[in-house]
């Protein structure tokens, strides 16, 4: 302790010495600090006790300690120090500052924000007679009023003319105290300068760069030519600096309040009671707000004066906050959580440190229903007694409310499952009752989690609340208590009018005039500066859209015959009439198949037809005929390119359209629409894709462009907000943004539905869809369905990121020192990048130990540390558990006693000293957890816990750095694009996640590590979404829905099934049947099995496969005329593959070129014709080369590949492997968890709201548990009957669609196909009697579908023709 309080005096002495240093110096002479000097002795006395070994007695100078320790942060000073732990240094605010002094040049600095922050919030004693000091005791010396109005004038007035002053001293001339203030405050001008752009006070040029009354201002870039000039000696004076440093700045924020509340008729009074605090806001219902401003940067500061203060000073007020500036809080994410906590100790649970955004956006709202409901809770609700605040108490009020009022005997610790708006899915029927539970579930969002609503309840049951509280919990059930002695006694009323009001409003204002600032990493400087000067209004009205029923669209078969005509004359030879001529259309009613007449869109329309049936060609013409009408449609297709296809087709028959894609990647999609020999894209694409930003034409001082997507349209930053472009709403930048709200027609992908942003106010398009769409075409709606559940449970390997890391590292380190130095952020990122094999290693080996430890049935499927900490609970104490917890929460895992041990968990391969430190902990903390083997179980498990909380954060720290330093324009890679997404907006509309919304990790058999998170009910969107909204009376008011597939009818597929009644069927012309059911099915009869081989010899077994194949191949190649696809698994195997083919056709000197897929995020140059990506494989007709290598995801479905009259290139297919998903698929398992309880609810008929959510948690879990002991089974000897039919149906699938790309016929009397299965997997082994055969086992389901009674002429006109090719080539049992 006494070494402390020499270190404590040490800095005292240092800070004021260099303060005192700088602010005294004159010219030509050297000014002695004394209290400098000894601060120095001081601090290096210590430094020699605690680092005898390190101590250099030649630094003992003050150069030295000034170059050396005052110009690096404080934490830094220690390093070396041996048994500093008694210092506590960690818990000493001091510790986290940042360097006092900064490097001026030739042997000068000048004094940091952080200095002088410590003499003002830490050692106010040691300012006495600075500046500052002397004016503001001036000023508490004044009545209020004069106090209010000289204090706002000084604020107003940084610089000021010498006749301005005077007028002021003469408005003064009777009040002497008055009069000492304002010569106090101000000093002459005497040397030329600038005027801040950022404060208003002076810019002075010095020997390096610019100086002001603060670092901030003195780093920030400034524009040339554009900065004020004052001259010296020219009548002008300044507030002095420490006036301007502590009362000026500040100020600022405070008027920026107060003008904030004037503006919105919101009562404030500044500086109440002569500075009790700083604003005082009073409501139109009477709630008073103290605001409490504070311009301190390091929180640690504020932390000691709010301690000293006592918390908040006191009043009569309701609420009370600290307000800090916004760039403060992002600066510093934990800056506010470091307050509260402060406030929490204090026993201040009444006041809080918010933004300035935070309180904008609340007190802007004046009179609202919560305030309202809180002002009566006022009287009754004491916030410093209770751990809950006293909104979080309303709100689980209303929670509880909606619990009872569905169900009455519900279990109270399941109440959150009221939330997760399982009941949504595959409902048909509403009632009024269902607006409430809409609006609760997303007024009361926090409590879909399960331990939110857990813990929340565990605190309203205590006794402290029982005088308060509306619902006793007795015997696990919600009672409401009488509310005849109850206090607010009819807050029911209220909160219910609180849920049927409850909507959320957004802010946003065009950039009009004044400097503004955007990010271009593309340049040196990354923050670019620039001055607009634009009229117009800036506020943005936020116009609620939709709220209507829509109406049933009816559609004859007359006027879709002669709308196919009208497109035939705009666009000669189009065959959409050709089509629709031969085609029929079949209506399905009750099981009964009959002739359409007509066509009726009302709610969810399913269409289906055989592939190559002209279900697209239907889809074209109703799409046209609902613009005639005017009518509001959206198109969701596969890929960017068939987004651009279809806005081409849809612009040259004049339609208002519009495609929507995406911002990122956009570079991505350019490269998928350019052609091979063309150096720019088509007028029309180019004003969508490659469009010019006149706010980056402002950019005069750097040289590289923003890059397409990430223009600046709502991102222009003044001071702490971001505004609108001004152009917004003619700039090209925008077209898309913009016609996504006021076109006919939106052509987009799902990613585009789900993610893309539209308008000023950057609404997700999914809101615009649901509230004012008529109606949405899914094409391929099978593929969306499995895309939607992808899309909302994204899964990667975080092995794949450390073999993209392998090349950009080695280059980094091939660099110049000077060109890493030269860029901070990427040498970051490269740090990182090169940390994750010892990362992965790691917590591989923290996993393996846990297992061989007797965890391992908890760790063998998907886990995360929340749920192995769930685990032990039972078994430690509440204190471990609570720490393990703070240190899982980002706001609070520093101030855990366990931060610095979990900091050492990958920090090394050889964990020892991790190992020891914990050790150590447990042993203190949890001393029965020894000498025991169930117990060292759970030492083990814990020491997983703290190894996952580290790999949490530094995968965090990845995703962060990475867009700190990379170019995004190709995409993100597979890790980053994981961490990014959250679908915050989106779960609004969606069902919770079946078994809630998980984040885990796996250990995959390499030892990888599968990071694996599930979000939301993705497949809601297809079949639910007109239901998704309802208005007050319990009307769906979300657009009409039409599906369009080829095999969204396969019964028993959980991937591929679409749950939903067929309503019409497309029939192809007999002749296409006939063509088709031609096709020649064989079996190779190869014993090489590629499927299903052991990883590390699956290549070479498929290496064999293509030797086998390649007489076959070549034979095609000579008899026919088209095209081959060969199919394989991945994108490695199709190089595998290619390679081996080339090297074959050279030995039998066959001349053929083979290109092979490759990832549309593979940007490494290639020899394109070799290679085509995924995106751009329609153009595979265009390239010499005859043979196609594809991985079966890749080519199943999206682009045809066509000749110029639409018939398909391909005329034969080789299955080199059997097209199955990976069993132990987390992702994978996730999506068939959908497709089974999507089968189980689409036949569910309860209609309790309660049992149905619960059902759904409950049935979703057990499921998944099947899918996991299924996996561990060998397809052999899988006896689950409904798993073993999911994947011969999935399988069906997959090989029907890509048996439709050969399947694209205008011309009957071409070749029919071939379709080829080579892989030995296909059949069950030779020597076996039972196993699993896939051709046998795909042959009875097909022929079960087409002899079913009652759906039969369904499958049958869908199946028919492939079934009876497969049949007559295809040896079944």
């Amino acid at each position: 302790m006494e070494d402390l309080i020499k270190l404590k005096t040490a800095l005292d002495l240092i800070v004021t010495g260099l303060y005192e240093k700088e602010r005294q110096k004159k010219k030509g002479e050297y000014f002695y600090s004394k209290r400098l000097i000894h601060g120095i002795n001081l601090f290096q006395s210590l430094n020699y006790k605690y680092n005898p070994e390190g101590f250099d007695f030649g630094k003992m100078h003050e150069q030295s300690f000034i170059t050396e320790y005052a110009m690096r942060p404080v934490a830094e000073w220690f390093q070396g120090w041996k048994n500093k732990e008694s210092l506590k240094l960690e818990d000493q605010s001091f510790y986290y500052m940042d360097a006092l002094v900064g490097d001026s040049g030739f042997h000068t600095f000048h004094v940091n924000d952080n200095c002088e922050d410590y003499i003002e919030y830490v050692e106010k004693d040691v300012i006495a007679g600075i500046e500052q000091r002397a004016v503001y005791d001036c000023l508490k010396s004044l009545d209020q009023n004069a106090y209010v109005n000289l204090r706002k004038f000084l604020i107003e007035h940084p610089v000021i003319p010498a006749k301005d002053l005077r007028g002021l001293k003469l408005g003064y001339a009777q009040n002497s105290i008055a009069l000492q203030a304002i010569e106090n405050a101000y000093e002459e001008i005497q040397k030329d300068c600038f005027v801040c752009p950022r404060c208003g006070w002076t810019l002075q040029k010095e020997k390096i760069g610019m100086r002001c009354q603060s670092r901030t201002c003195s780093e920030a870039v400034y524009i040339p030519g554009e900065l004020k000039v004052i001259s010296g000696n020219a009548g002008m004076l300044r507030l002095k600096r420490g006036v301007m440093k502590y009362i000026a700045v500040p100020g600022k924020l405070e008027l920026e309040i107060y003008a904030y509340c004037e503006k919105h008729g919101v009562q404030s009074v500044l500086w109440p009671q002569m500075d009790r605090y700083d604003i005082e806001i009073t409501f139109p219902d009477g709630t008073v707000w103290a605001i409490d401003a504070k311009a301190v940067k390091e929180p640690h500061f504020l932390k000691e004066n709010v301690a000293r203060d006592g918390g908040f000073p006191s009043g009569t007020y309701d609420r009370s906050f600290y307000v800090i500036p916004d760039e403060y809080a992002a600066a510093r994410t934990d800056y506010r959580m470091i307050i509260n906590q402060e406030l929490a100790r204090l026993g201040d649970r009444q006041t809080r440190c918010i933004r300035l955004y935070d309180l904008k956006k609340n007190q802007g709202k004046g009179e609202t229903l919560m305030q309202d409901i809180k002002k009566r809770w006022k009287p009754y609700y004491d916030e410093k007694k209770h751990f809950l605040r006293l909104e979080q108490f309303v709100l689980f009020e209303m929670a509880l409310m909606i619990v009872n009022r569905w169900k009455q005997d519900a279990d109270a610790n399941k109440g959150y499952i009221v939330f997760t708006k399982y009941q949504n899915i595959g409902k048909k029927q509403y009632v009024p009752e269902d607006y409430i539970i809409q609006n609760a579930s997303v007024c009361l969002r926090k409590f879909r989690s399960e331990k939110m609503w857990k813990d929340t309840l565990k605190e309203y049951k205590k006794d402290e609340y029982a005088g308060i509280r509306l619902y006793d919990i007795t015997e696990d059930r919600i009672v409401e208590k009488n509310t005849g002695n109850l206090v607010y006694a009819a807050r029911k009323k209220d909160y219910l009018c609180y849920i049927l009001s409850y909507s959320r409003s957004r802010d946003k204002r065009y950039a009009t005039h004044g400097a503004y600032r955007y990010f271009n990493k593309n340049n040196e400087d990354k923050q670019i500066y620039i001055t607009l000067n634009e009229e117009l209004d800036e506020m943005i009205c936020d116009v609620k859209r939709g709220g209507e029923p829509r109406k049933k669209i009816v559609i004859t078969m007359e006027e879709l015959l002669n709308a196919a005509e009208e497109i035939q004359e705009k666009r000669p030879g189009d065959p959409c009439a050709r089509i629709l001529k031969t085609n029929v259309i079949k209506a399905v009613k009750n099981g009964s198949v009959s002739i359409a007449e007509q066509l009726e869109l009302d709610r969810v329309v399913n269409i289906v037809g055989m592939v190559g049936a002209g279900k697209t060609t239907l889809l074209k013409v109703l799409a046209y005929i609902l613009d005639q009408r005017k009518k509001r449609t959206v198109i969701v297709t596969d890929t960017v390119a068939e987004v651009f296809q279809l806005y081409r087709y849809f612009r040259s028959l004049g339609c208002q359209c519009s495609p929507l894609i995406g911002k990122a990647e956009r570079v991505k999609y350019i490269n998928q629409l350019i052609g091979e020999e063309e150096d720019y894209l088509d007028e029309e694409i180019s004003g969508y894709l490659t469009t010019n930003c006149l706010i980056d034409g402002l950019d005069t001082k750097n040289e590289n462009a923003v890059s397409f997507g990430e223009e600046p349209c709502t991102k222009l930053e003044q001071g702490n907000r971001r505004y609108v472009c001004p152009y917004f709403e003619q700039c090209p930048a925008t077209a898309m943004q913009r016609e996504a709200l006021t076109g006919n027609l939106v052509i987009t992908t799902v990613a585009g539905l789900v993610m893309g942003r539209v308008g000023k106010l950057q609404r997700v398009f999914l809101e615009e869809a649901v509230a004012a769409a008529d109606v949405v075409f899914y094409d391929e709606c099978d593929r969306v369905q499995k895309n939607l559940d992808d899309l909302f449970t994204p899964a990667t390997e975080f092995n794949m990121f450390i073999n993209e890391c392998a090349e950009p590292v080695s280059q980094f380190m091939l660099e110049t020192n000077t060109r890493r130095l030269g860029n901070l952020a990427s040498a970051y990122y490269a740090e990182l990048q090169a940390k994750s094999p010892t990362v992965l290693q790691c917590v591989s080996n923290a996993v393996k130990a846990a297992k061989n430890s007797g965890n391992g049935s908890v760790l063998a499927n998907t886990f995360s540390a929340y749920t192995l900490l769930d685990s032990i609970v039972d078994e430690i104490s509440e204190a471990t558990v609570k720490e393990i917890y703070r240190l899982m929460d980002f706001q609070t895992a520093e101030m855990s006693s366990l931060f610095d041990i979990m900091s050492r968990s990958c920090e090394s391969i050889r964990s020892d000293r991790f190992e020891q430190l914990l050790a150590e902990w447990l042993d203190r903390r949890e001393p029965q957890l020894k000498n025991n083997e169930k117990k060292i179980a759970v030492r083990k498990k814990i020491q997983l816990i703290i190894t996952l909380i580290f790999f949490d954060r530094f995968v965090m720290e990845i995703g962060t750095a990475y867009e700190d330093s990379q170019d995004v324009t190709m995409g993100y890679n597979e890790l980053v694009g994981f961490i990014r997404t959250r679908f915050t907006a989106q779960q609004d509309y969606l069902p919770s996640a079946l078994m809630g919304n998980l984040f885990g990790i796996k250990l995959t058999n390499e030892d990888d590590i599968l990071l694996f998170r599930q979000y939301a009910y993705g497949r809601a969107l297809l079949t639910d979404l007109p239901y998704l909204r309802v208005n007050k009376e319990g009307v769906p008011i979300g657009p009409h829905v039409v599906l369009l597939s080829g095999s969204s009818y396969a019964k028993g597929s959980y991937e591929y099934h679409v749950n939903a009644d067929v309503n019409y069927i497309v029939e192809a012309d007999r002749s296409v049947r006939e063509f088709i059911g031609n096709t020649q099915f064989m079996e190779l009869g190869l014993a090489e099995r590629v499927s299903g081989s052991p990883l590390e010899n699956r290549d070479a077994v498929l290496r064999d496969v293509v030797d086998r194949c390649t007489a076959y191949i070549i034979s095609e190649l000579s008899d026919k005329k088209g095209k081959i696809l060969l199919v394989v698994n991945s994108f490695s195997q199709a190089e595998t593959v290619a390679d081996r083919l080339r090297a074959n056709f050279v030995k039998r000197g066959c001349r053929e070129e083979v290109c092979a897929l490759i990832s549309d995020k593979n940007i490494e140059k290639k020899d394109f014709s070799q290679y085509i990506r995924r995106g751009e494989v329609y153009k595979f007709d265009q390239k010499k080369a005859r043979i196609l290598v594809a991985p079966a995801l890749a080519i199943e479905r999206g682009h045809n590949i066509v000749d110029e009259q639409g018939h398909s290139s391909l005329s034969s297919v080789f299955f080199l492997i059997r097209p199955m998903g990976v069993p132990d698929d987390v992702k994978e398992r996730s999506i068939k968890m959908n497709g089974y309880m999507a089968s189980k609810l689409f036949e569910y008929k309860e209609n309790d709201l309660y049992q149905k959510n619960l059902y759904v948690r409950q049935e979703a879990t057990k499921f998944w548990n099947r899918m996991n002991y299924s996996a561990k089974r060998r397809l052999d000897y899988l006896c689950d009957k409904e798993i073993k039919r999911d994947l011969v149906s999935t399988m069906f699938v997959l090989i029907l669609q890509i048996f439709g790309r050969l399947c694209r016929v205008t011309d009957a009397s071409k070749e029919t196909p071939t379709v080829y299965f080579a892989d030995g997997a296909f059949r069950k082994k030779i020597d076996a009697e039972d196993g699993f055969d896939a051709l046998n086992e795909m042959y009875d389901y097909l022929k079960d579908m087409l002899s079913d009674e009652e759906h039969g002429e369904i499958a049958r006109t869908l199946y028919e023709p492939f079934f009876t090719a497969y049949e007559g080539g295809i040896r079944h049992e």
